[in-house]
């Protein structure tokens, strides 16, 4: 399983406050972080999607409540499309009070933001199942 940048950060800033012999640039190369953005956490900076989340329309966790619900929408075989993504958005951040139209191009920062997600041009599901069945599926014996 791949790491993903924080987690490795959060094991380097682990690792220098265990052993205190090891150097910050042995810790970074040891889990494959630049040194400077390692310092740049060690004296405080917070990672980038919190240090922008207040300028987000919605909190980090609604985004992943969010992202979750897509991804089960698509693997009941119902994919979201983007303009049902941005309706359902606005409807919930309404409901908090806020009446701000989204941005025409709110979805691409979504989609940034969260890069298990893409999208994808959805195929008829008659073709689908055409091209995925066969005779015996069809009209068994």
């Amino acid at each position: 399983m791949e790491m993903d940048l924080e987690q490795r950060l959060q094991l380097a800033i682990a690792l220098l406050q265990s052993d205190a012999t090891i150097s910050m640039r042995a810790a970074a190369k040891t889990f494959s972080v630049q040194p400077s953005t390692l310092s740049r956490r060690i004296k405080g900076q917070k990672p980038k999607q919190e240090a922008y989340s207040k300028w987000q329309r919605l909190s980090i966790a609604e985004e992943a409540s969010l992202e979750a619900t897509i991804l089960h929408l698509q693997h009941w075989g119902w994919p979201m499309t983007i303009n049902f993504l941005q309706n359902f958005t606005t409807r919930l951040i309404q409901a908090r009070g806020d009446t701000e139209p989204l941005g025409v191009n709110w979805y691409k920062g979504f989609l940034k933001r969260h890069q298990n997600l893409k999208t994808a041009f959805s195929r008829s599901l008659e073709g689908c199942y055409r091209r995925d069945s066969t005779e015996r599926m069809v009209h068994p014996l």
